[in-house]
């Protein structure tokens, strides 16, 4: 029988949200002079990438459930950083709005710190093999 020790030191799901949150925690703090958050910047950065999207297809983009990422879009749209647009059939579609895109590029810089800050930790061999490991996770989990 797994002992509680055995799950608190091998469970993947663990080890990946403390991980998470301590790598959230860096960018909260880069990016808080904006007023924005990690996930909040990185939900900019994915609508303006392929603007317009729909949610069903951003929500798909970024493994997240409509209901969540909704709910996550909401303060953007009260700031007036996104806008919706109709778009085919009864879809409703994303789009940055000006003050949206300002701030996006407004926090590529701070972003960028926080991304050498944490890469630079690593020796470059061992975030390529994170970086590719990760992205295996997100495919097949």
């Amino acid at each position: 029988m797994i002992t509680d020790h055995e799950i608190a030191a091998n469970c993947a799901c663990f080890k990946l949200r403390s991980a998470s949150r301590a790598v959230t925690r860096a960018y909260d703090k880069a990016l808080q002079p904006l007023g924005i958050k990690a996930t909040q910047f990185t939900l900019l950065n994915a609508i303006g990438i392929t603007a317009p999207i729909s949610i069903s297809v951003l929500a798909e983009k970024l493994s997240m459930d409509r209901t969540t990422l909704t709910r996550n879009l909401r303060p953007l749209e009260r700031r007036g950083l996104i806008t919706s647009v109709s778009g085919h059939g009864r879809s409703v579609e994303l789009a940055l709005t000006e003050a949206g895109r300002a701030l996006l590029e407004a926090g590529k810089p701070r972003w960028s710190e926080a991304q050498a800050n944490l890469v630079g930790t690593l020796p470059a061999t061992t975030w390529a093999a994170l970086k590719k490991t990760l992205e295996e996770i997100a495919h097949h989990a």
